[in-house]
């Protein structure tokens, strides 16, 4: 899949392409169903797949405060999910509040027509663009007549009762229903970053931790989780501690939505099952397979670490499908 960071970077029009469009935070069921509608009508009719998205995603720029805090996926995760959808080009486009100042038409003329050359625009039942968000699908097929593309609207996709939708799966993950964010996913939430030092907690406990300087401002739900780590290609188990470990620094609060000076970001650490080696500056993917309990204040360590115990062998108790996962 080639990339292209930048619109400037656009040397070429990708002539009668079939584009999707969208913010695509989280890539989940509903924007899956996006990419594989035009990658199918590209494939049929001969023509370039190409997802045109944006970074940073537009309500970091402008939308309200609480709405600046919390991706679902960091830029990376979501090339690499789509890349392994089959789609032939992404084009990333920075969006900054001159761009948020884009007239709807100004948007189509310029981008889609003028730049990319598009043939036909896939996009979701509630795409919006341009300044304001004033445009919508019917204006979107209105510019299309006029400007030369044709548009195709995938319905919205529902699992079991649940509308699918980002702001959802983010709700449900500061909420910590981490099962019912993954099968709107289509896959486990994961969260990546590489092994830092830490202060040495976990090795006093018995239980040696890899604590995590976490890539992106991405959903950090407090407390604690069977999860898969990801370490050079292998899976392995383990349980992982989200939070602010109150056993040992009491005067610290957690925070969800919001990161300011004011307010302190979780930290991660992961301890991993039968480990052995150095994992310093190892670059990990953490998979929350399932959510044991909140973070907890215990009055001293040694209850903290039969605590520990008991998470641990609940976590090793589970069989989370690796088939989910990519080789």
């Amino acid at each position: 899949m080639e990339v292209i960071e930048r619109l400037y970077k656009l040397r070429r029009k990708f002539k009668s392409s079939v584009v999707a469009l969208g913010t695509f935070d989280g890539v989940h069921c509903g924007h899956q169903q996006v990419i594989k509608t035009t990658q199918d009508v590209a494939r049929r009719q001969g023509r370039t797949s190409v997802v045109v998205t944006f970074q940073p995603l537009p309500r970091v720029i402008i939308g309200k405060e609480r709405e600046k805090v919390g991706l679902i996926t960091t830029l990376e995760q979501k090339e690499e999910i789509i890349r392994n959808l089959g789609i032939d080009a992404m084009l990333v486009i920075h969006f900054n509040r001159k761009l948020a100042q884009v007239k709807p038409e100004e948007f189509v003329k310029k981008v889609i027509y003028q730049r990319i050359g598009a043939g036909r625009v896939v996009v979701g039942p509630g795409f919006r663009f341009g300044k304001n968000r004033l445009g919508n699908v019917a204006l979107l097929k209105r510019l299309g007549r006029k400007y030369g593309f044709e548009v195709t609207t995938v319905g919205k996709v529902k699992i079991g009762n649940i509308k699918v939708s980002s702001s959802k799966i983010r709700q449900l993950l500061w909420q910590g229903k981490i099962e019912i964010a993954g099968r709107l996913l289509g896959k486990y939430y994961s969260i990546s970053g590489r092994v830092k030092k830490g202060s040495g907690r976990g090795k006093e406990l018995s239980f040696p931790t890899a604590n995590l300087d976490i890539f992106g401002d991405v959903i950090l739900p407090q407390g604690v989780y069977a999860v898969l780590v990801s370490l050079k290609g292998k899976k392995h188990m383990g349980v992982a501690n989200i939070g602010t470990r109150p056993t040992f620094s009491p005067g610290l609060q957690f925070f969800p939505r919001k990161v300011t000076r004011k307010y302190i970001r979780p930290i991660v650490e992961v301890y991993i099952f039968n480990f052995k080696g150095n994992l310093y500056r190892q670059k990990l993917e953490i998979f929350l397979i399932k959510r044991i309990r909140k973070e907890m204040k215990f009055p001293t360590p040694e209850k903290l670490m039969n605590r520990i115990k008991k998470d641990i062998q609940f976590a090793k108790k589970l069989r989370p499908g690796l088939s989910l996962f990519k080789s």
